[in-house]
C-alpha cells in the first residue's frame, strides 16, 4: 500500500529549536559563552603584552629598586652623622659657655 505525502504546511513553524524553551536556553548560554571567550582572549592578549613589557623594563626596574634601597641606607648614615656632629657641637658649646677653653 502506497501513501501519498502530506501537502507542505504553509503556516508558521512551531516545531524545532526556535520555540523549544530548552533550545532557547542553550542558544542563550552559547552566546554568553562566546562573549566570555571573546573577553578572555582580550585579557590574554593584554597579559601577553604586559609580560613582554616586563621583560623590557625588568632590568631597569631592578636597578631603580636597588638605588632606592641604597638611598634609604644613605639616609640612615646621613641622619646618624648629623646627630653625631650636633652632639659634638652641643658639647663644645656647653664647655665654651662654662668657661673651659678648647
Amino acid at each position: 500500500m502506497q501513501t501519498t505525502p502530506d501537502p507542505p504546511y504553509s503556516g508558521p513553524e512551531r516545531r524545532g529549536w526556535s520555540t523549544d524553551p530548552t533550545a532557547v536556553e542553550i542558544n542563550t548560554l552559547h552566546s554568553r559563552l562566546s562573549a566570555q571567550d571573546k573577553i578572555l582572549l582580550e585579557m590574554r592578549d593584554a597579559l601577553v603584552g604586559h609580560i613582554a613589557e616586563e621583560r623590557d623594563i625588568g632590568p631597569a626596574l631592578r636597578e631603580l629598586v636597588s638605588l632606592w634601597r641604597a638611598s634609604k641606607l644613605l639616609g640612615v648614615v646621613a641622619t646618624g652623622l648629623a646627630a653625631g656632629v650636633a652632639s659634638i657641637w652641643a658639647a663644645y658649646s656647653w664647655l665654651r659657655e662654662h668657661g673651659l677653653r678648647l
